[in-house]
């Protein structure tokens, strides 16, 4: 239920959301939505209706979502951007960077850490689902009419393959799919999936394969795909993966990554990358790279990267140690700066972000050791 204080707020959001006189993406937005815009009521009172529904009935994402597209469309000025952020906070949110959030609270902290306890688990791919933020990772695929190969390393339970599902049957006819997860279960549940889906037909091959039968089976590529998976990788063993990816994708294909770049639960060992890392990571690597940072309409930090293979020439493994060195250092020094800023600022609305920050940093730090570890080892055997 909302309560009189909190309709008061909703008032003054839709006062200053009316002032902008943009009955037009009032209008749309709430037929996006599914409501019916009353031509016969004022833009503000539209307005109430559509955020009252949200804030009362179906939670605290589609809030957000409904909020953030909101905002988003009006032209407010940095005056009207302040009140509507008072009222909001009225209403348990905030803006943030042009964003609405939630605020966060000392729970959310704790909550964060205890998250970072448990083991990640594979995204749950449902038949039938949109998934836009992988639409338009693959919208490079529509230019094929040739036959390729596209492998989804770290394909969990077919979240990519889904994806895939949606495009035209006269471009699922030239893939070739492989399926790859160091998780057996998660292998044998994409591959009932597969059969129970019919997509062995719609598709020129579809398969799934562990690890070791993945790195024997010596695969050519068009496109490898990785999909939230970046962040799960240890960071010793980074190196070594790139160097053989890279080695499998033919002259001119593309190694794409798709990540959150804040994760939104706190999981096991997580190191999330941003676009500094992806830069210096692949700096003078056989990929043209190219980065786009965004958020989703929910207000989720994402990442698409596209690596284009310009040569058939391999990147020795010590170029790729020596960018992983490097990233980690100034990755390193970017959280303890905003940790102390954190810090001095007292913002209690931040917690959650420096308890975030500080698990960060906690798993690079270990991670590095056991890097270091190994090539101090690796240097002893040499010698």
């Amino acid at each position: 239920m909302v309560t009189p204080e909190q309709n008061e707020s909703i008032s003054h959001i839709a006062n200053y959301l009316a002032m902008n006189d943009a009955k037009q993406y009032t209008f749309q937005i709430m037929r996006s939505y599914g409501f019916q815009y009353d031509p016969d009521s004022s833009e503000s009172e539209n307005l109430i209706i559509f955020i009252q529904h949200y804030c009362s009935d179906p939670g605290k994402e589609d809030f957000i979502d409904a909020m953030t597209v909101l905002i988003g469309n009006y032209d407010l000025t940095e005056v009207e951007l302040e009140r509507v952020d008072y009222n909001l906070q009225n209403l348990g949110y905030m803006l943030e960077e042009g964003m609405v959030v939630e605020i966060p609270k000392e729970d959310d902290f704790y909550e964060f850490l205890e998250q970072c306890l448990r083991d990640p688990e594979a995204l749950k791919a449902e038949g039938g689902a949109y998934d836009g933020a992988l639409l338009t990772l693959t919208e490079g695929l529509m230019e094929n009419d040739e036959d390729f190969t596209l492998i989804d390393y770290g394909c969990g339970e077919g979240r990519l393959l889904f994806a895939l599902s949606h495009i035209p049957k006269v471009i699922k006819k030239h893939i070739t799919y492989v399926g790859v997860d160091v998780d057996e279960e998660h292998l044998e549940a994409l591959s009932a999936k597969i059969k129970e889906s019919g997509f062995e037909s719609e598709f020129k091959s579809c398969t799934v394969m562990n690890l070791q039968d993945f790195f024997e089976a010596g695969l050519d590529a068009d496109y490898i795909f990785m999909v939230n998976v970046l962040h799960e990788i240890p960071l010793n063993e980074l190196p070594k993966l790139i160097k053989d990816l890279e080695s499998m994708v033919k002259k001119d294909g593309v190694m794409l990554i798709h990540e959150m770049r804040e994760l939104i639960e706190g999981e096991m060992r997580f190191v999330s990358w941003d676009e500094e890392d992806i830069d210096e990571q692949f700096k003078n690597t056989s990929f043209n790279v190219n980065v786009r940072s965004y958020n989703s309409r929910s207000g989720i930090p994402l990442l698409n990267v596209h690596l284009n293979r310009e040569g058939t020439t391999s990147t020795a493994l010590e170029e790729i140690e020596g960018n992983l060195d490097n990233m980690i250092k100034n990755k390193l020094k970017r959280i303890e700066e905003e940790l102390k800023e954190i810090e001095d600022s007292g913002d209690e609305l931040r917690i959650r972000r420096y308890g975030y920050l500080l698990m960060l940093k906690r798993n690079i730090e270990l991670q590095y050791a056991q890097f270091v570890r190994e090539k101090l080892s690796d240097s002893k055997k040499e010698e």
